[in-house]
């Protein structure tokens, strides 16, 4: 027992030298390379909404109805009243409203269709569509003042009337001379004399 209570109460640490050679640092193991990060795709663009000018219109509808039941307008006519009436309503920028276009919007519309390069009874045919439309404006609708009246339109082209020639002439003068007698009506020797004198009339006077 007297051993045990002779134990020294603090214990003596021996110091362990540190060694003089230090262990290298450890490597870290490399980073598997990226994989490569697909390409941006652009944001999808909303589908295209159709502009509300490609709506039917009430006024234009009301007329191609009115038409169609008063009038007994052909098919034909309907279409074409109807195409006319859409290309300016879609065609011409400053458009608002039927009963907002002026003289000076149809005459502006009238040069724009002149740029083009349309024939002139093709204009003709449009504006003829607009004053009909605008007439009805005017009878059924409440517009005061058709402006279409003050629009005044190129002349109808005329083209030069075919002509024979002297030679073509004298051929069909000569026709009735120089045909075989064929029939009860040619028969007598004086006919091919008067199928001559006939056209000769006819070429004189110009009936």
């Amino acid at each position: 027992m007297a051993s045990i209570c002779n134990w020294p109460t603090q214990l003596h640490l021996k110091t362990v030298p540190a060694t003089s050679r230090s262990l290298p640092p450890a490597k870290r193991p490399p980073r598997p390379a990226a994989a490569p990060q697909p390409a941006a795709q652009p944001a999808a663009q909303p589908a295209a909404q159709p502009a509300a000018q490609d709506a039917p219109d009430p006024l234009e509808t009301r007329f191609l109805q009115f038409l169609q039941v008063e009038r007994n307008a052909a098919p034909l006519t309907l279409k074409n009243y109807a195409h006319s009436l859409r290309a300016l309503r879609t065609g011409y920028p400053p458009f608002r409203t039927w009963l907002d276009l002026t003289a000076d919007d149809f005459r502006a519309w009238l040069f724009l269709l002149m740029k083009r390069e349309l024939a002139r009874a093709t204009l003709r045919i449009q504006f003829a569509a607009l004053r009909s439309f605008f007439t009805f404006l005017t009878r059924r609708a409440g517009l005061a003042v058709n402006p279409l009246l003050e629009v005044q339109l190129p002349k109808a082209q005329r083209s030069l009337p075919v002509v024979l020639t002297l030679a073509q002439i004298d051929e069909l003068l000569a026709l009735p001379l120089t045909l075989p007698p064929e029939g009860p009506q040619r028969s007598a020797p004086w006919a091919p004399a008067r199928d001559a004198a006939i056209l000769e009339l006819f070429y004189s006077t110009g009936l």
